[in-house]
Formats: C-alpha cells, structure tokens, sequence
C-alpha cells in the first residue's frame, strides 16, 4: 500500500491543466518511460542496431508535442512518448486519457464519462474494458487464500442474471451466470470469487456447473486448511450415503488435502451449515449463518450490474475478478476515500514493465 496521499479532485485538476504538468506526473508515476531513463535507439541500420541513447525533441505536429529522437545525428530512430505504455494504441491526447482513467476510478458512468469528454460511450467502454484487464491481471500477483486455523469462512453461491417475475420466460435459466465466492467473516476485504462454468445436463441444455465435482476444487484453492467453514445445504457441500449425509469435513478428498504452496498436508475443515428452507441463521447456534457473503454479492457485484442496467455475458468474469480486486485493494478504507484510493492503487502497477508483461501474456493466450 503507497503512503502517498490520495489525489484529489482539485489536485488532479493541475495535472491535466496542461500538458506538460501531465506529461511531468506520468512520467514521475512510469505510467510512461521515466524522462531520466532514456531509452535505446533500436533502429536498424544496415543490419545492425543503433543502440544509442535517446533523447527527448519537440516537434509541433504530433499530438503530445514531445518524443524521443536518438542522439546520433546520423540516425532517424524515433519512439513515440507513449511507447511501451498503456497509452501506445490510442490517438487520443494523452490529457484526456489520464482524465478518463480518473473518472472511472472515480466510478463515474460511462454516459458521464463520454458526455464530458465529447466521446462516444463506445471508445469509453473499451477504455474501461481495458482498465478492468489490468486489474485482473494484478490478481495474478497475489496470494488470495483466505481463512485459516479458527477462521470463520462463509461461502456460498449466487446467480448473476435477474430472474424474471414468476419465472415466467423462453428457457431463462439457460444462461443463468453463477458465481462460488467465500469471504472472511471478520474481514469482509478477504472476498474471492469465482464464475462457474457451464456444462451440458443430461437433457443436453448448457446450465451452471454447479456440481461437487466443479466447486470442490474451487474451495481446495482458495480456503485454507483448518478454516471454519459455514455455508447453505447447498447439495455440492454434501455427500449423500444412504441413509446419512456426510458433510464437508469427511470427505476423503479433503482429509488429504495438500497445500499447492508449502506441500504439507492440511487438517481438516470444520464444516457446518444452515438450512435456508427453514431459516436464515441456525436456531440452535445463531453464529451459523451465511450473511456476511449475501452481502457481498449485493455491495460487490450485483449492485454495480444493477446501476449499469446489466452488463455482458461475456465480461461476467472480468467484473467478478475486478470486484476482488478491489475489495483486497482498497476496502478497508472509509467510503469517501475509496475512489481517490483507488487510482492511486491502480496507477502504482500499470507502469511500463507490468504493460508489458501484460501484453506478452495477452498475446500467448489469445
């Protein structure tokens, strides 16, 4: 966590008064190539690289006024200020960019966002889109396991899709978008959560993958061995044989339960759980309840996809992992501060290496 002070509205104002104050802050914050580490010319010349440092040089008619010329006079080599940035595949002044990733840390709308700045609220989706992969792929960096000995865990299962009135509809629940997330009880920012994929059913309709087989190794992952874990008489949870119903705690596969970052062999879970049909919490003990992760659904996800009056199947799982992101980020903080927060966490990890390796990976994969 940085020790800088939060940028404030009025702050933020002076960055982007001009474009040199702008360019000054992105450079100070590697969100481009730091001005005092210039880089090598890789213009090729005869078959062989230049490799002379470069240096800054004016030149009117590009949009950011500034790039990097190679310092041979012999030698045309030139690189774009935005070089190796987020910025990179964008004709968009560079003011209005920061701006834009401002305002969505802020959680402005993208209507609002697109009003403001005279752009369609399509460049400002893919903008957002493009934040938002970022994001997620920062998770990759992180230990997210939570729980532990004693730690109360609570974790349940929530679909993403309104349901209509009456369940009335053409095979709604065809694309029903199911999410498993388990959360800390007694630290609501330690929330993980993960979108189910769908299979076909015996009558060969694509539903949730909500079986034992597909959560199981989602809760092996994410919560650590010795954790108290409470959640519903979700059938996934629970083996039926014969006449008992074993729970959690004694399934084989978890008694031998290896942790995948140290090798040891973990202890049991302690499973129990509260039968939603009746009650919300157990009558027999009230701390059995599953309340502090119906929230989380609701102020984590479902909240945010209401007030955008619904959002992409597709972009389902950059959302679930963006709210992760953010609740490991910057929700220990007070409300008000969580925006300024925000941005501040996020312009700290897309500096240039990270765009990078980001790019490299993106490549690979797709």
């Amino acid at each position: 966590m940085s020790n800088e002070s939060a940028l404030l509205f009025f702050e933020f104002i002076n960055v982007v008064s001009s474009l040199e104050n702008t360019l000054n802050f992105l450079s100070i914050n590697r969100l481009i190539i730091p001005f005092n580490e210039a880089p090598n010319c890789v213009f090729v010349r005869n078959g062989v690289a230049c490799e002379q440092v470069m240096k800054l040089g004016g030149i009117t008619r590009l949009t950011d006024k500034i790039r990097w010329k190679c310092s041979r006079k012999d030698c045309n080599g030139t690189k774009s200020i935005r070089y190796g940035s987020i910025f990179k595949e964008s004709n968009l002044p560079i003011q209005s960019l920061l701006a834009i990733m401002w305002h969505w840390c802020m959680g402005d709308s993208y209507t609002l966002i697109s009003t403001k700045f005279g752009l369609s609220e399509h460049t400002i989706v893919n903008w957002a889109n493009i934040f938002r992969e970022v994001c997620c792929a920062d998770l990759i960096t992180m230990d997210l396991r939570i729980g532990g000995p004693g730690v109360i865990v609570e974790m349940d299962e929530s679909n993403l899709k309104k349901k209509p009135k009456h369940n009335i509809g053409s095979a709604w629940h065809m694309n029903e978008q199911w999410v498993w997330g388990a959360v800390e009880r007694n630290n609501s920012s330690k929330f993980v959560a993960m979108f189910l994929p769908h299979h076909l059913n015996t009558n060969g309709i694509l539903i949730a993958d909500r079986r034992r087989s597909a959560i199981l190794p989602q809760i092996l992952k994410w919560i650590k061995p010795g954790s108290v874990i409470y959640s519903d008489m979700c059938s996934a949870y629970w083996v039926n044989t014969g006449e008992t119903l074993t729970n959690l705690e004694n399934i084989q596969e978890v008694l031998d339960y290896v942790d995948p970052m140290t090798g040891e062999v973990g202890k049991n879970y302690t499973h129990r759980a509260v039968n939603h049909s009746l009650n919300f919490v157990d009558w027999q003990n009230p701390e059995v309840h599953t309340q502090t992760i119906e929230g989380c659904w609701g102020s984590k996800l479902k909240y945010q996809f209401k007030s955008m009056k619904g959002v992409s199947r597709e972009l389902i799982p950059s959302y679930v992992d963006m709210a992760m992101w953010k609740s490991w980020k910057i929700s220990q903080y007070e409300p008000f501060e969580r925006p300024h927060k925000f941005f501040r966490e996020f312009i700290e990890f897309v500096y240039i290496e990270f765009i990078e390796i980001v790019y490299i990976v993106s490549q690979r994969l797709y």
